[in-house]
């Protein structure tokens, strides 16, 4: 209990500036970002540093309007030595109506969850008033939590000064400390008018008895600032302080000023703000399960007794996942897919996560990370592919079975786990997956019952708006508030879901986040199978007239100039694009390993333009070998003769743009890595994950293949899928009409990503070559807004609904 009576005191204590300084803590500043980049607010961090410079211990940090500064202060002030205090400025409404404002401060850890529970409970902050909470609201977890008043709030202080006893103390144990201010010119009182300086004093004098009468704590905050001849601002030392609370006397002034502070923050315990340690959602077994359904999976596929190299990268692989608490990540997406594909949505993984055997076999993705090998559909037999054969196992033709004479196909393309998992199996997978647009709400619902409805948030971001695509799972046993206050997301257009309050960035460390993207990709593939009867995941990978599509426009029986262009790659996702067209045209793929080195340059930064294109041009190397995917990079330093943890640390480097050292360049020619090589690691600023690459390059290659085989049902497709992004009224008058217009368009920004939304440009070049095939846009007689595509004595409606209709003509 701290004392607020006079003290026999040395004179000389109270004149020793450095000594009341170093004892002091402000309790009332206001923590607050600015400027577009949301960095602390320049005030704020001078008030952390003087802190630090005068040798404080702590210093008391409110959020007026929001705490999202929190996180930088909290930063700012541990990397000086500081202990943060947390609090929050709020609208009290008491048990007698009257409303008193007041700071609400996190004790402890636990203190922290009510207090971001709080903002949660709330309707968020409103302006500098904070938040709006009743005191029965403050009931559970109090004692977590301490309340100090508002030094000028003018109904505490009006009633302290003219209330009688009863209403003075109603008012009044609500707080566990109250709060003095110094006097400044425009200090508000009562009916509009300002408080003058004596009238302040009386004031300070009736606050300090009722404490020193009720045995409640009073402290002395800085309200003002003195401005030197230089026009600097300064907070109030201490011993200006004690000078401005002279009147009180000077025992009493150094016990508002420095002793109260002092005795007041060593009652608060230091916290994580945002802890640490990595949290992840626990489903139950779940390391028997996944075990289980691996092994399952993989002799379905590969026979009863797996072969060696497989189960040997299946136990490794689940050694580590198990190792790690990574099973219920795995489990969860598993649980995406097979629900998204039950209600006919296929789904496209993206990132490195077909690095992963497990992966595979839990059906995340359809890449498969072995080494290329061809697998008999009869016996189960298995034929591993020499790596100077093929660099897939989707390369080349398929073949029969020397044991039974069976079918054989090949798989398989040869990725190390280790760029997924990291080199010890200790990286937190990321698994994200793109599902169809008009299905990621039911999928993202899907996780949601999955983990429970106080389990998964939307991702928020700094402008308070949720992620488009992210969910934050919240482990069992813990709640939300353990990291960041909820916000309601329904005007954001999601009702029933909550966003985390911290820019998720923020929570990283913390909680996982999971994405699930709405995409065209397999909205278009939906459309697809449905209207051709042809499943994607049937289609042949080495049909020698599809892969034709990416080095010439014969297959489709245009030529060249009539598309405008030497492939036929219009449309196809991340092919069709100028940039990749031209290095489809001048490298000339033939496989689809070399369709992957494609996928691999136009993803890279600093991988094809000056670099793998001028090697390739020069004969320096061929297109297989050239850099293109990080890790091919691993790989080639291990067959070197790198020891696999060197190889994998210059992998790292190199995918990330930081080059190759002396040392590392040193030990590469020891083992006689060519020079051009190393030359063009040193160039690279980011590579791309060869399983992210396969991905793409299957997705082109089913699409293509519906191109080539069904072209009704593609083009209505695609339309459908492409609709609100051009006005089809432009392509009615045919072919010449849509080729001028394509000629006079400009080509938009090369800054452009691969993966930007489709300008118009691109859509008129799909219905440049269908017109060019034969095939046109006829407008129905029911509206303006009814559209069909029609050749080959048939008709499919482009149907915004999603549905294609199919018609005789």
């Amino acid at each position: 209990m701290m004392d607020n009576r006079n003290r026999n005191r040395n004179s000389n204590d109270r004149e020793t500036n450095t000594q009341a300084d170093m004892e002091r803590v402000e309790f009332h500043v206001r923590c607050a970002l600015e400027g577009e980049a949301a960095a602390l607010s320049r005030t704020t961090q001078r008030r952390i540093e003087q802190a630090a410079l005068r040798g404080q211990s702590s210093i008391g940090l409110v959020g007026y309007n929001g705490i999202h500064a929190f996180i930088e202060a909290d930063k700012a002030a541990k990397s000086l030595g500081i202990k943060p205090i947390f609090g929050i400025r709020v609208a009290l409404l008491t048990e007698l109506g009257r409303t008193v404002r007041c700071c609400i401060y996190a004790r402890n850890g636990r203190g922290k969850r009510r207090l971001f529970n709080l903002i949660s409970l709330s309707n968020g902050f409103n302006g500098d008033s904070g938040l709006a909470l009743s005191l029965g609201t403050l009931e559970a977890g109090r004692g977590d939590l301490i309340l100090l008043s508002e030094p000028d709030d003018a109904e505490l202080l009006d009633t302290i000064r003219r209330g009688t006893i009863a209403e003075v103390k109603e008012l009044a144990c609500c707080f566990d400390v109250l709060t003095i201010g110094a006097w400044h010119s425009d200090l508000g009182g009562p009916n509009g008018r300002f408080y003058s300086r004596q009238e302040w004093e009386e004031i300070v004098r009736s606050v300090c008895d009722y404490g020193e009468g009720s045995g409640q704590p009073v402290i002395a905050v800085d309200q003002r600032k003195i401005v030197h001849q230089e026009g600097d601002s300064h907070d109030l030392q201490a011993s200006e302080m004690i000078r401005e609370f002279g009147y009180l006397g000077a025992d009493n002034a150094y016990a508002v000023v420095v002793d109260n502070t002092r005795e007041l923050a060593a009652r608060f315990e230091a916290f994580e703000l945002i802890p640490q340690e990595l949290f992840l959602p626990r489903l139950e077994a779940e390391d028997e399960h996944i075990r289980t359904l691996s092994y399952d999976a993989a002799r379905a596929r590969y026979g009863h007794s797996i072969p060696q190299p497989i189960q040997n990268r299946l136990d490794k692989e689940l050694s580590s996942i198990c190792k790690f608490g990574f099973a219920s990540i795995y489990l969860i997406a598993r649980s995406v897919v097979n629900r998204s594909k039950g209600d006919g949505y296929p789904v496209l993984p993206r990132g490195s996560v077909g690095s992963s055997l497990v992966a595979y076999f839990l059906g995340i993705t359809d890449t498969n990370p072995l080494p290329p090998h061809a697998l008999c559909g009869t016996c189960q037999q298995v034929e591993w592919i020499p790596q100077d054969e093929a660099c897939s196992g989707f390369d080349g033709p398929d073949r029969l079975c020397p044991r039974c004479g069976g079918g054989m196909r090949g798989d398989g393309h040869n990725i190390p786990y280790e760029m997924f998992l990291g080199f010890h199996g200790n990286k937190v997978p990321d698994i994200d997956l793109n599902v169809a647009g008009e299905y990621q709400r039911q999928a993202q619902s899907g996780v949601k019952e999955l983990l429970g409805e106080n389990n998964v948030l939307l991702a928020g971001r700094s402008d308070g708006t949720p992620h488009p695509s992210g969910l934050l799972l919240i482990p069992g046993g813990m709640a939300a508030e353990d990291c960041t206050p909820v916000r309601d997301a329904s005007s954001d257009g999601r009702p029933g879901w909550s966003k985390s309050y911290f820019d998720y960035r923020h929570l990283d460390h913390t909680v996982h986040k999971f994405d699930i993207l709405g995409h065209d990709g397999p909205s278009m593939m939906k459309l697809l199978h449905t209207s051709t009867g042809i499943d994607p995941e049937t289609i042949p990978m080495n049909d020698r007239r599809v892969l034709s599509m990416f080095r010439s426009t014969a297959a489709l029986g245009v030529t060249s100039e009539q598309l405008l262009s030497p492939v036929a790659t219009y449309g196809l996702p991340e092919m069709g694009v100028p940039v990749v067209r031209r290095m489809l045209e001048e490298t000339k793929p033939d496989t689809f390993s070399d369709l992957v080195q494609i996928s691999g340059f136009s993803h890279g930064t600093g991988v094809w333009e000056g670099n793998a294109q001028e090697l390739i041009r020069t004969g320096t190397c061929t297109l297989p070998i050239a850099i293109a995917c990080r890790d091919d990079v691993m790989l080639t330093l291990i067959a070197y003769g790198l020891e696999g943890e060197a190889a994998f640390k210059i992998t790292e480097n190199v995918r990330k743009g930081k080059g190759i050292d002396e040392a590392e360049a040193a030990h590469m020619r020891a083992n006689h890595v060519p020079e051009w090589y190393i030359d063009s690691c040193r160039k690279i600023g980011y590579l791309f994950p060869k399983a992210h690459a396969v991905s793409y390059v299957m997705s082109a290659i089913r699409q293509a293949f519906y191109k080539l085989y069904y072209p009704l049902e593609y083009y209505a497709a695609y339309f459908t899928v492409k609709r609100s992004a051009l006005e089809l009224s432009i392509c009615q008058d045919g072919y010449e009409a849509i080729r001028s217009l394509l000629l006079e368009l400009p080509e938009p920004d090369r800054g452009r990503t691969l993966e930007s939304p489709l300008p118009s440009k691109r859509i008129l070049e799909v219905a440049l070559e269908m017109s060019a095939r034969g095939i046109r846009f006829v407008q129905g007689t029911s509206g303006a807004g009814e559209w069909f595509v029609e050749g080959m004595n048939r008709r499919i409606r482009v149907d915004a609904s999603g549905a294609l209709e199919q018609l005789n003509v």
